[in-house]
């Protein structure tokens, strides 16, 4: 069986900044892929660029529409179609669960992030070939009070 690559194919990474995303951004990159990375942190991005050793960086906030328009309309231009998109974003408190309250979880920000990330994800997914999303939902952890 060989093995699969990414060499070659046109690439968009949607939360590249950090996390899983800048990890895939960034092998995607070193295996050769035409590669397109966006994401919230200017300076973030520019680091995964380097580190990726190639590719655009877009400045967007998947929770705008205007954003993800300007980012497919920029993914279309400078790649002239998407082979593979990978969306990997998230937003969660970072702190204790058991220091965390329900009303911090569920605020209208997260629960309007998780529907807007679902809603451009089916947007761009008509557009490429193939597409993987990865939508965090709450993200805490615990440890016991002694």
């Amino acid at each position: 069986m060989s093995e699969r690559t990414l060499a070659g194919k046109r690439v968009v990474v949607v939360g590249a900044s950090a996390g899983i995303g800048r990890a895939f951004a960034v092998r995607a990159g070193k295996e050769g892929a035409e590669l397109l990375i966006a994401a919230r942190r200017r300076d973030r991005l520019e680091e995964v660029a380097i580190e990726a050793g190639c590719g655009s960086a877009v400045i967007a906030d998947v929770r705008s529409m205007e954003d993800c328009a300007r980012l497919a309309d920029v993914a279309r231009d400078a790649l002239g179609g998407i082979d593979l998109l990978f969306i990997s974003v998230g937003y969660a408190p970072l702190r204790m669960f058991a220091d965390t309250s329900a009303d911090e979880t569920l605020t209208n920000e997260f629960l309007a992030a998780r529907i807007e990330n679902v809603m451009q994800f089916e947007k761009f997914k008509a557009k490429a070939k193939e597409a993987f999303a990865n939508f965090p939902a709450f993200t805490a952890w615990a440890k016991p009070k002694k």
